[in-house]
């Protein structure tokens, strides 16, 4: 993020996208070949680990801890609202394919 003052709905938005594409490389990559429990688990580890690097280089940059933890509560939950689509997607998918 640049060091511009940021509204709480910047910090939300942004992390709440910053979430979004995570949860979509998740799915893309446990999408291809057959990703097993180990490796999809492995993988949902990176994404929170990814994050948690990003709410650390915000605390490092003196963002404000109640805009920090924004943050982290919005990539979270875009994490959460997309792996929730691409579930539907599936499930929609499979029911026309029976």
């Amino acid at each position: 993020m640049s060091s511009r003052v940021h509204t709480f709905e910047d910090v939300r938005r942004l992390g709440s996208e910053h979430g979004h594409e995570l949860a979509a490389a998740l799915v893309l990559a446990s999408s291809r070949g057959n990703a097993d429990r180990a490796l999809k688990r492995q993988m949902a580890r990176i994404v929170l680990s990814q994050i948690a690097a990003a709410v650390e280089q915000l605390r490092n940059a003196a963002f404000p801890d109640e805009l920090a933890a924004l943050y982290e509560h919005a990539a979270r939950q875009g994490v959460r609202d997309e792996l929730l689509k691409s579930q539907a997607i599936a499930a929609r998918l499979e029911r026309r394919a029976a």
